[in-house]
């Protein structure tokens, strides 16, 4: 395990202390995310009957090609999504970025979100000869909301990028932290992984000599 996935199997008696052993996955989540995610697991998590646990942990690790300056910070306004508007810390840059604006001259009219791509450092984030990793920031125009980006992000991002130009911009954007938590049990269900959470045709006997079938699956990010 540890030679092609880095990792371990640990054993835990989850009938006699489900508890203590909740608290101990917790811990080694929290230590491998650096304390980002210090409670993954809740109460009720773990049970009596718990069998087996597959915990992979990923850990975000980007750095800005063109980082923001601590000193440039200042508290402005952003608008959201209701059309209110809110104080908030404000980062701020001057640089060469692919972006789309709407307002801009070389921008053609259309239901095209406003978009700014930020790239990480090549050697953080990216292999040898790949592409270059980017956060991709979509914004509402007048010409679309917010539900339609989300909408129709799937089949149009790759042509709504295409649309970028590479020049000087500045930037202004909120600092901001993202948090996102969800179970994935209907999502994999739809997708046709039903097997697996089948109490009566799930087989895991690769794994483990017991019978046991997957009662919930989630994923949750924080940076």
């Amino acid at each position: 395990m540890y030679l092609y996935h880095s990792t371990t199997v640990t054993h835990l008696d989850f009938q006699q202390s489900p508890q203590d052993c909740l608290e101990k996955i917790n811990y080694w989540i929290a230590n491998m995310t650096s304390w980002q995610i210090p409670e993954f697991l809740g109460a009720g998590d773990i049970t009596m009957d718990t069998k087996m646990l597959l915990v992979n942990v990923l850990q975000f690790d980007g750095l800005w090609e063109s980082p923001f300056s601590a000193n440039k910070t200042k508290m402005g306004i952003f608008t959201l999504a209701d059309g209110s508007a809110i104080q908030v810390p404000m980062m701020s840059q001057s640089g060469m970025f692919h972006h789309r604006l709407s307002s801009s001259d070389f921008s053609e009219p259309g239901p095209i979100p406003d978009i700014i791509e930020m790239p990480f450092k090549s050697n953080t984030m990216s292999r040898p000869g790949s592409c270059q990793n980017k956060l991709v920031i979509l914004l509402p125009n007048q010409y679309i909301t917010i539900s339609q980006i989300q909408q129709g992000f799937d089949r149009n991002v790759d042509s709504w990028r295409k649309t970028t130009i590479y020049d000087a911009v500045r930037l202004s954007m909120p600092k901001f932290e993202m948090n996102y938590r969800m179970d994935l049990d209907d999502s994999l269900r739809k997708q046709g992984m039903t097997t697996a959470f089948d109490d009566e045709l799930a087989n895991f006997t690769s794994m483990t000599d017991t019978p046991v079938a997957i009662s919930k699956s989630r994923f949750m990010m924080r940076s």
